[in-house]
């Protein structure tokens, strides 16, 4: 049976879609690395951090030795023990929420597998307020960016050549009308030739020296900082989701602070205890409810402590009993008085 593993982000409240991939193998290896079948672009994902095995009937995950560990529900796992995964687990890798999902369906593509990863990227940048749009900049003689044109629309084809109705106008006489391509096709930008007269090159860089690749009228991945070159202008793709995403896959895996795997799945309610610190220990282990009765009632264990606005009532009550201790004193040593004077009359 497949099984369906949804990546969970922090866009959940903001209704993002749903980011899900199928894999119908008896393994899955998840990390940050191209190997893996399961890319997490996070700094707190290891390289090959976790595994997803299927063995005798039973779906298990294993930390591969990574430094942040992984969490099952509410329990962080020991390194290279197996524990066992139902339907609707919860597998936190890193920073990074799965749930499992054993309803499965058609094993998803390298591709998708790809574009995913780009969505992570891209969700992670609008949330930090970064660029996330790609640009094609036209270079100038001096190799420096001219004239742009935003990628904003990934439903849309972008036509560039020399025609008005150009969606990138380029002033030269060598290239077509409608020259050339852009779209987005899942797993990034792709540049295709529109049967221009002259061709359309495409070169790893503005400064290789390698010999360029031709394309024809089939869709081909455009990366970012590759050139296209139609007649004597030369278009580089400037993509930052897809740098931010190469970036991400080479860096070192990030320590996590301990406060972090308390977090619970954005997006996702689990029921039971908070998590524990490791698989023994619980991190905040429920109050019995005598404990609980007990806390409540004394006012010395008020988790919230007194308040400014506690002070000055209690200044004013103490006054209060001062002054009314002292009327009930002054009374009792009038009738004190009193009645000596009246025993001392009889007594004459």
């Amino acid at each position: 049976m497949a099984l369906t593993i949804v990546i969970h982000t922090n866009d959940a409240a903001n209704q993002a879609p749903e980011l899900a991939l199928t894999f119908d193998s008896t393994r899955i290896a998840i990390g940050r690395s191209k190997s893996c079948d399961l890319w997490l672009p996070d700094p707190s994902v290891a390289k090959r951090h976790a595994s997803i095995r299927r063995e005798s009937g039973k779906t298990l995950v294993i930390d591969e030795g990574s430094v942040n560990g992984i969490v099952v529900d509410h329990v962080k796992l020991p390194a290279h023990a197996p524990v066992p995964l139902v339907d609707g687990s919860f597998v936190r890798v890193g920073r990074v929420w799965l749930e499992i999902r054993t309803a499965g369906g058609m094993s998803s593509t390298q591709a998708e597998v790809r574009r995913v990863a780009l969505a992570i990227v891209k969700r992670d940048l609008e949330r930090n307020h970064e660029p996330s749009i790609a640009t094609l900049a036209v270079l100038t003689a001096a190799d420096t960016p001219g004239d742009r044109l935003s990628l904003d629309d990934h439903g849309r084809e972008y036509v560039l050549g020399r025609g008005r109705d150009a969606d990138l106008t380029l002033a030269d006489e060598l290239v077509s009308r409608r020259h050339a391509a852009v779209s987005f096709r899942g797993e990034g930008w792709s540049v295709r030739d529109l049967a221009s007269k002259r061709g359309s090159l495409l070169r790893a860089t503005k400064d290789s020296t390698s010999a360029p690749t031709p394309l024809d009228g089939e869709p081909r991945l455009w990366r970012s900082g590759e050139v296209l070159q139609v007649g004597t202008t030369r278009i580089e793709l400037c993509d930052p989701v897809a740098q931010a995403l190469e970036e991400s896959l080479a860096a070192t895996e990030l320590k996590m602070q301990s406060e972090e795997f308390r977090e619970p799945p954005p997006g996702a309610r689990v029921v039971g205890a908070p998590p524990l610190e490791a698989a023994e220990t619980q991190v905040n282990p429920p109050q019995t409810e005598e404990a609980h009765d007990a806390t409540e009632d004394d006012p010395e264990n008020d988790p919230e402590g007194p308040t400014a606005g506690d002070e000055p009532l209690a200044r004013e009550k103490t006054r209060e009993t001062a002054t009314l201790d002292a009327a009930v004193v002054l009374v009792a040593l009038g009738l004190l008085a009193i009645s000596l004077a009246g025993l001392a009359w009889v007594l004459r």
